[in-house]
């Protein structure tokens, strides 16, 4: 489980982290939180301290423990998609809110379909006169099933095989499909998982995605200066790194093991 701090607030993890001194003279994100391998009493207990988003790496596990977990939540997908999963993705998991590892066109159209999809269901419902709830979660906000979904596009910024994410240079274009072809989906920035660098005080990834973020912006006409929309936000940095990722410009943190301690992966 990791928790998604975004720079509005610091919220939840200021009494959690150990570190909550470094994080609050840092102007921490709010939190977000994302998970794996714990078991839905650890959301709850989360939930009930403040936190709301949380985020999960693998769909079928979102989805086998998301009805155990307080409804209030909002859920970011933050694991490698597979194209065929995202309409199980979008279908079946109620507040979900982002998809951060969109890195790939074939990634976004399905899940643009399976968003189109679900506004085509809502409406027919909506059309009997019957209420909505249950069916298709709400997007950006967790509620009515007509919303769009709010994406990420993913980049490998260490260059690692291991690592997903389309390359730095294929990033505009990305963008650009998200935003011009899939009308179901509103790209809100850009994600990366950095190579471990406990080093620097400004890891070569993420300043690699903050120059990303500008031929982005700049494409989309988006951020400063721009009059097509909002600046892009920029999800980097986890338990390791999340200090540095704020000091480059992250407005979100992953952040699980240092909430919750090491992952049981005999649990999963």
């Amino acid at each position: 489980m990791c928790c998604l701090l975004h720079r509005a607030h610091i919220g939840f993890a200021s009494f959690l982290f150990p570190a909550r001194t470094a994080l609050s003279a840092a102007s921490l994100p709010p939190p977000r939180a994302a998970w794996a391998t714990r078991p839905p009493d650890a959301i709850a207990a989360a939930f009930d301290a403040g936190q709301v988003d949380f985020g999960e790496n693998y769909v079928q596990e979102l989805v086998g423990k998301v009805a155990d977990c307080p409804p209030g939540v909002r859920w970011h997908y933050i694991g490698a998609l597979q194209s065929n999963k995202a309409k199980v993705l979008v279908g079946e998991v109620p507040g979900l809110a982002c998809v951060q590892s969109v890195d790939r066109s074939k990634t976004a159209r399905a899940l643009n379909n399976a968003v189109v999809n679900r506004q085509q269901k809502a409406a027919v419902t909506d059309g009997d006169g019957q209420a909505a709830a249950g069916e298709g979660a709400g997007a950006a906000d967790g509620g009515d099933g007509g919303d769009s979904l709010d994406v990420m596009v993913q980049v490998n910024t260490s260059g690692e095989e291991s690592k997903s994410g389309c390359a730095p240079d294929e990033a505009v274009e990305l963008a650009r499909y998200v935003s011009d072809e899939c009308r179901a989906l509103r790209l809100v920035g850009l994600m990366t998982i950095g190579a471990p660098d406990t080093e620097s005080d400004r890891p070569p990834a993420f300043e690699v995605l903050l120059r990303v973020r500008g031929e982005v912006e700049a494409a989309l006409d988006r951020g400063e200066g721009g009059g097509g929309g909002a600046r892009l936000g920029l999800s980097m940095g986890m338990s390791g790194d999340y200090e540095a990722a704020v000091r480059c410009g992250a407005t979100a943190v992953r952040v699980g093991s240092a909430i919750f301690g090491a992952r049981d992966y005999s649990a999963a």
